[in-house]
C-alpha cells in the first residue's frame, strides 16, 4: 500500500516537473526579448509569494531588495533589524543604494539576455521608473505587477512572518501605517506595462494575468 503510494506520488511530481519544464520551454520560444519584471506593493502584500511562484512558471531569476539590501550592510540575510520607520538600514540613503543596486543587478541579467524578476515594494515613482529605463535602456520589456490585500489579511500575515522568523523581511505591522501613507500610487505606466495581483485570491488565476503580458 505504502509503496503504490510512493509510486503515485512520484509519478504526479515527474508529471508537474515534466509539465513546468514544458512551459518554460513555450515562454523561451515566445518571449522574443528579455523581460525585466518588478513585483511591487505594501509590506504583507504578498510580493515575495507572487515572485517565487512567477520564478517557478517562467525560469526567470529573482532577486530581492531584503537580499540586496543586507548585503549593503554586511550581515547576515536571516538576521533581523526591526528598526523604526526609516531609520537604519531603512533610511532614505540606504533605501537608494539598495535600489540603484537592485536595478543594477537587473541591468546585468538583461545584457546577458537573461529576463528578471526584481522582488521589491518599490513605493516611489523614482524607483519604479528607474526601474523601467533600465529595461528599455537594454531593449528589454518591462512589466510591473502590484500586489494587493486587505490589510486585515496583511496584519495577520505581519504578525505571523514575525512569530516564525523565517522570513528575510523585516516588515511588521507596527510600521504598516507609516510605510503605507508614503507609498506613491502607481499611475505612471500604460495598460500593457502593469497589471495588478490579488494575492488574497486563488494565485493560480491571478498568476495568468501576468503570464498572458509576458
Amino acid at each position: 500500500m505504502i509503496q503504490r503510494y510512493l509510486k503515485k506520488k512520484r509519478r504526479r511530481q515527474l508529471k508537474l516537473q515534466k509539465d513546468t519544464l514544458s512551459l518554460h520551454i513555450h515562454i523561451l520560444m515566445r518571449v522574443k526579448m528579455p523581460v525585466l519584471i518588478i513585483v511591487c506593493g505594501y509590506v504583507g502584500s504578498g510580493k515575495s509569494t507572487v515572485a517565487r511562484e512567477l520564478s517557478r512558471l517562467t525560469g526567470f531569476e529573482v532577486i530581492s531588495s531584503d537580499v540586496v539590501r543586507k548585503m549593503l550592510a554586511g550581515i547576515p540575510v536571516s538576521e533581523h533589524r526591526y528598526e523604526d520607520f526609516s531609520r537604519g538600514i531603512y533610511s532614505p540613503v540606504y533605501t537608494e543604494k539598495t535600489y540603484s543596486r537592485l536595478i543594477e543587478e537587473g541591468k546585468k541579467r538583461l545584457k546577458e539576455g537573461k529576463s528578471v524578476i526584481l522582488d521589491a515594494t518599490f513605493s516611489k515613482k523614482w524607483q519604479r521608473r528607474a526601474a523601467r529605463e533600465a529595461a528599455l535602456g537594454e531593449g528589454a520589456k518591462f512589466l510591473c505587477v502590484e500586489t494587493v490585500c486587505p490589510d486585515d489579511i496583511i496584519k495577520k500575515r505581519l504578525i505571523n512572518r514575525v512569530r516564525k522568523g523565517e522570513s528575510v523581511s523585516d516588515g511588521r505591522w507596527e510600521i504598516f501605517q507609516r510605510h503605507k501613507e508614503s507609498f506613491e500610487n502607481i499611475d505612471e505606466f500604460s495598460p500593457d506595462e502593469y497589471v495588478i495581483v490579488k494575492t488574497d485570491s486563488k494565485l493560480k488565476y491571478e498568476l495568468d494575468k501576468i503570464m498572458e503580458r509576458i
